[in-house]
């Protein structure tokens, strides 16, 4: 039986040569990626933090568990200052979010880290794994964390992306009894008779974190709040209590007022957090089995017929792409062998953590 991720379907559509490279060679970097690694440590600190346990602690071990898999003593001291600045980054990140969410959270969490696979074949099984289950005034949702280095608060790009969907058809086939779900004990059971809440869901919860944990406000020795403190990785609440206590009579001087009066209006424009809906309704489903299973059948295509297998280039490769350096060598006609044991372990991709 063949398993499929949303992220794989992702990455055969962005580029199959990319994807041959991770899921059919099984390609994975050796080296710590920093942008990879904040996001998955922040994902394990909000899953505690949304079954009301501490989140600093499952930070700290999973910092310790990186600190061994990399060989932390042995690092270089360029390298192990990054890995730090990465672990207050992401505990920056949770202590700011967990402060935000006590004042704006409107839902409330069933489950997190859910997984569940339906089948869409004889051979083929989908997956999803999803942060979490949550439920508002408008029904339930599937939750999913993003960080980023910018947020877009209209993010019109994700009402057309198929991840809504794949989940909504997902969550139908299990609340009819189609498929397994993982349960607490980490043990697939069939959907009909798991514990778990299987709703119908309205569509996606997109829970945007910006990867910047902010700074505390820099004041003069007279207390007043100091001009270098004019940059927008300060919270505005943190500003503004700062002007309320800094001298004379809990502000500064009269004829500094509209320069901290523009900074602020540009520290409340910012935004730290996002939660984002994106519905899927009927009609916007009637035809995506249609869609996924042609898009499944072309993926299988490509397993069978290296040649179709295709790169799709574009100016992001070098930067976005952790196979460019192999990719561009063997396009080239060289030896890309020695970079491959030196880059890349083989990680078989069928294996998820956590599932039987």
């Amino acid at each position: 039986m063949q398993t499929v991720r949303t992220s794989e379907r992702r990455c055969f559509k962005r580029c199959r040569k990319r994807w041959e490279y991770e899921y059919i060679e099984g390609l994975q970097l050796v080296a710590r990626s920093p942008k990879l690694w904040v996001g998955i440590a922040v994902h394990l600190a909000l899953a505690a933090y949304h079954q009301d346990h501490f989140p600093g602690h499952v930070l700290a071990q999973h910092f310790k568990d990186e600190q061994k898999r990399l060989n932390y003593n042995k690092m270089d001291e360029t390298d192990r200052e990054a890995l730090l600045e990465d672990q207050e980054l992401a505990d920056g990140m949770i202590e700011h979010y967990a402060k935000w969410d006590t004042e704006h959270r409107d839902f409330k969490v069933h489950a997190v880290e859910m997984y569940a696979e339906v089948p869409l074949t004889k051979e083929i099984t989908l997956t999803m794994r999803a942060d979490g289950l949550v439920e508002d005034d408008q029904g339930f949702w599937v939750l999913e964390h993003k960080t980023t280095t910018g947020i877009d608060a209209d993010s019109v790009w994700l009402e057309i992306d198929d991840q809504a969907s794949t989940y909504s058809w997902i969550f139908r086939q299990l609340n009819s009894g189609i498929g397994k779900v993982l349960s607490p004990s980490g043990e697939l059971v069939p959907a009909n008779k798991s514990t778990l809440v299987i709703p119908h869901i309205e569509g996606m919860l997109y829970n945007f974190l910006l990867k910047q944990a902010p700074v505390e406000v820099t004041l003069n020795k007279d207390n007043s709040v100091s001009r270098g403190s004019m940059n927008l990785k300060c919270t505005v609440e943190d500003y503004e209590e700062a002007l309320r206590d800094a001298p004379p009579r809990g502000a500064p001087p009269v004829k500094d007022m509209d320069v901290y009066d523009d900074f602020l209006t540009k520290l409340r424009t910012k935004k730290w957090f996002h939660r984002l809906r994106v519905y899927r309704a009927r009609a916007e489903m009637e035809g995506f089995l249609g869609l996924l299973t042609a898009e499944i059948a072309e993926m299988q295509r490509a397993r069978k017929n290296p040649l179709i297998r295709y790169r799709n280039p574009n100016r992001d490769c070098n930067w976005d792409c952790s196979y460019f350096d192999i990719c561009k060598g063997e396009l080239e006609g060289l030896d890309m062998e020695v970079t491959r044991e030196e880059k890349f372990i083989v990680e078989k991709q069928l294996s998820l953590p956590g599932v039987p």
